[in-house]
């Protein structure tokens, strides 16, 4: 495993999976589980789009651009309800870290 190239991102994904989802919001732990699910294969994605290992994905690297090239990625794969469903938790996580981080809020 190699350094993490950006801390920040991945304690904010950390605390979005730890605390966030099962303590402020009240999620179930399956729930939680396939949100981590999801956010790992988005990391995956962004990783493999990007030739880098996951530990260097970067917030710059997570865009409205990377979020729809892994979203398109999923309607063959999982339909478009899976799309969906994974739409919803990437920027149900990007929605809590804009406000956690001051970035400027934008949709997929």
């Amino acid at each position: 495993m190699g350094k993490i190239k950006d801390p920040q991102l991945f304690l904010l994904i950390k605390n979005f999976l730890l605390v966030y989802l099962p303590v402020q919001r009240k999620l179930s732990g399956n729930t939680v589980t396939t949100y981590r699910t999801v956010l790992n294969q988005f990391l995956a994605h962004v990783a493999g789009a990007e030739g880098i290992p996951v530990m260097a994905v970067t917030f710059d690297m997570v865009n409205a651009g990377s979020v729809n090239a892994y979203l398109d990625s999923l309607t063959g794969d999982r339909g478009l309800a899976g799309r969906n469903i994974s739409a919803c938790q990437v920027s149900s996580l990007l929605s809590r870290s804009a406000r956690a981080t001051a970035l400027p809020k934008w949709t997929t």
